[in-house]
């Protein structure tokens, strides 16, 4: 359960509007009242005095331990040493060496994204030879890229190389081989590509990992050959002993409205079909595993619905077992009374309480032919909109397909459908949405699309790996997709029986189309669409595998260096290869709800007439307030003394953050209803995240469920 403290305590407390008397202040960031940290590096001590000839108080700190500064040491002088105390009220706990710590400006770190698609993120000795390398023209940039990611590949690496260190060539998983990427020091630059120029950030980063025993041998790839090594395994070098082990859960979240009867039963065609094929390999088989979740609408307007949200598969099945489940799964009889149906909460129940296996890849399958109800529509019971949906999928593994089924008497709702399944089915590592639409009554066309995605799946499960494990071999674009009629399976369900073509590159859609081929019916030919399904299907299999490969092969990051490193894939910068994470403590997720839940309430006050919205924010916290004329004379909300010090200084835009009378006088009453609604969404985010035990990292041995710390994305962020 979410933790629900009062609010007036939080403010005072978590907000620290309290003064506490203290013997000692700690060190401020420069130009900043915000108090100056470091983190230890692995096997650090702490000493009872500014000498290490005095003896030791601590040995083997835990890595990542964060630390409060009261003296600064002028660094480069030997034997450089800081004070340092456990928290912000003067508690010094004594003094530890600059070589065993690392400034930390900010609760700020990088995670690398999705490395499918993109170049390895090279991290550079000096700041002045990046900036000149990303400022030249794209071509020769590129020229330059390819030779020194070439020294790295064919070990060819001079004492004097520029660059320091390389993120690994694999998936690095920071749930589970945990690194810290914190930024030391940023800018803001320009960057050109062929046609457009991009916005990046050169950012000086530290490297530590908490793995143990190498974890303070320097990753410097100029001298650490065994780091070289790893870094430079692709997925597919190691994929050969691996695949013999990977396991699959494939959920399908489905609208079971009263039009969706005859797609609920070619589902249970096509894996009844699927089972076929699976009992040929019994043993391999095992490693899929399914599950199904129900949605429909508010059974407040209709209590015949019966439910909003069902969960046909508490535990996930074997084929044998679903196929019994699914026919279970019954369209209702009853009408919701209006067209969308509450798709949102669907998702976000099956993301949150899936029984999900242990180290299997995640896949969803989400099949409706309605758009949802949006964030702060009464019907939307979950309180989330797509935005949010995605990026939980995304810290929780989970990769999505979109199946549209377009009625052809609803066009008024295709193009806000398209836009909440597009955005759910946006897949980190892959450069399309994995949405597919199919007109409604074309059963044939609906049985072809989920037979390819099942038995894609299947046939990563089944099919022989190659003695040189090259993925490609696996997952190629030969149309191995593309031919599951070969063997009766989709003329099994009424399709047309004919000779497989080779997958050809998708058709753009016309100027004026949603972006889907399927869409345009007849006028797309069938192999085209087939193209297009494949290549969406093959797009987040590869994504999801590279990604299940990098974790169970527990690749390392780079530790114990500092270099400078761009935020964007220097040969496609329109390619984030950096991303953004706040690591926040519960106490701090409860905060930062506390605060939003005060803006929430301010801004329906200001709705109902109480004045501008700073005025009605002053009344919402009045009495947790140090100085009630600071929110009311305040610019924006970042001046109001309300704001969290860990989202001060952030390096991003935010509305929230912008927010003053003027703004929000500006706004429309629709936009401010979406801003109030997204603000509200975000909440029930950070509820997910707090009572979702995957992902929060203990920083140190022995800290309690309140100081674990979960890397929140910018996306989370207010």
């Amino acid at each position: 359960m979410f933790l629900k403290v009062s609010k007036i305590v939080t403010l005072l407390v978590c907000l620290g509007m309290i003064s506490t008397a203290a013997a000692k202040q700690p060190v401020t960031l420069d130009g900043s009242s915000l108090p100056l940290r470091v983190l230890s590096k692995p096997f650090a001590s702490i000493y009872k005095a500014n000498s290490p000839t005095q003896g030791v108080l601590q040995d083997n700190i835990p890595a990542f331990q964060s630390y409060y500064v009261y003296t600064k040491p002028v660094i480069g002088q030997p034997n450089a040493m800081y004070e340092v105390g456990s928290d912000a009220n003067g508690t010094i706990v004594g003094w530890m060496k600059a070589d065993d710590v690392f400034e930390w400006k900010q609760a700020m770190c990088l995670a690398y994204t999705h490395p499918q698609g993109r170049q390895p993120v090279m991290m550079f000795e000096d700041q002045e030879y990046l900036a000149d390398l990303a400022s030249l023209d794209p071509a020769d940039r590129t020229a330059m890229l390819d030779k020194l990611y070439g020294n790295v590949v064919s070990k060819n690496i001079p004492a004097n190389f520029p660059i320091k260190s390389i993120e690994p060539a694999r998936y690095v998983d920071i749930s589970k081989e945990f690194y810290l990427l914190p930024i030391l020091d940023f800018e803001n630059i320009m960057l050109e590509s062929d046609d457009e120029m991009r916005e990046g950030r050169l950012l000086k980063l530290a490297a530590v990992t908490k793995a143990s025993g190498t974890a303070r041998e320097s990753s410097d790839i100029r001298t650490n050959t065994a780091f070289v090594e790893q870094a430079t395994q692709t997925s597919a070098q190691v994929a050969a002993n691996m695949l013999g082990n990977v396991a699959i859960d494939l959920v399908f979240v489905m609208d079971t409205s009263m039009s969706m009867g005859p797609y609920i039963q070619s589902t249970l065609d096509v894996v009844k079909t699927v089972s076929n094929r699976l009992l040929q390999d019994p043993k391999n088989a095992s490693r899929i595993k399914f599950g199904v979740w129900g949605y429909r609408d508010a059974v407040s307007a209709n209590p015949a619905l019966e439910y909003v949200v069902k969960n046909y598969t508490p535990v996930l099945q074997d084929h044998a077992s679903f196929v019994q489940t699914l026919s279970t799964v019954k369209a209702t009889t009853a009408d919701s009374g209006d067209y969308p149906e509450d798709m949102f909460s669907g998702v976000s129940a099956a993301l949150d309480n899936t029984g999900w296996t242990n180290g299997a890849m995640r896949i969803i399958i989400l099949v409706g032919d309605a758009p949802a109800h949006e964030a702060g529509h009464p019907k939307n019971s979950s309180g989330k909109n797509a935005q949010v949906l995605r990026a939980l999928a995304d810290q929780n593994k989970v990769y999505l397909m979109a199946l549209h089924l377009k009625d052809p008497r609803a066009t008024r709702f295709h193009d806000i459908s398209y836009s909440q399944l597009s955005m759910l089915a946006t897949n980190k590592g892959v450069t399309s949405s994995a949405y597919y639409a199919v007109p409604t009554g074309d059963q044939v066309g609906y049985a072809k699309a989920t037979t390819v995605i099942a038995n894609s799946l299947v046939k990563l499960i089944t099919a022989p790996v190659s003695s040189h494990g090259e993925l490609a071999d696996l997952l190629s674009n030969s149309g191995e997709l593309a031919a599951l009629g070969a063997a009766g399976e989709l003329g099994a369900l009424g399709a047309t029986n004919s000779t497989p073509q080779a997958v050809a590159p998708p058709v753009p859609s016309p100027a004026g189309a949603t972006g889907e081929l399927a869409a345009l019916g007849t006028t797309v030919p069938a192999d085209q669409k087939t193209a297009e399904l494949n290549s969406k299907v093959q797009g987040v299999i590869n994504a999801a595998l590279v990604e299940w490969v990098g974790t169970a092969s527990g690749a390392q990051a780079p530790s114990d260096i500092e270099a400078w490193v761009v935020d964007k894939d220097l040969k496609d910068i329109s390619i984030q290869s950096l991303d953004v994470r706040i690591l926040l403590s519960k106490k701090q997720l409860d905060t930062l709800t506390v605060l939003l839940e005060s803006l929430v309430a301010a801004g329906q006050s200001q709705r109902l007439g109480a004045g501008d919205f700073f005025t009605s924010l002053q009344a919402t916290v009045a009495a947790t307030a140090r100085n009630p004329e600071q929110i009311k004379n305040a610019a924006n909300l970042s001046e109001s003394g309300l704001v969290p010090e860990f989202l001060m200084g952030l390096p991003y835009n935010s509305v929230v953050m912008s927010m003053n009378n003027e703004l929000w006088e500006s706004m429309a009453p629709d936009a401010q209803d979406d801003f109030i609604n997204g603000i509200e969404a975000k909440i029930k985010a950070y509820k997910s995240i707090h009572d979702n035990s995957d992902g929060w990292i203990a920083l140190n041995s022995g800290a309690s469920p309140d100081e674990m710390v979960y890397p929140i994305s910018l996306e989370l962020l207010p």
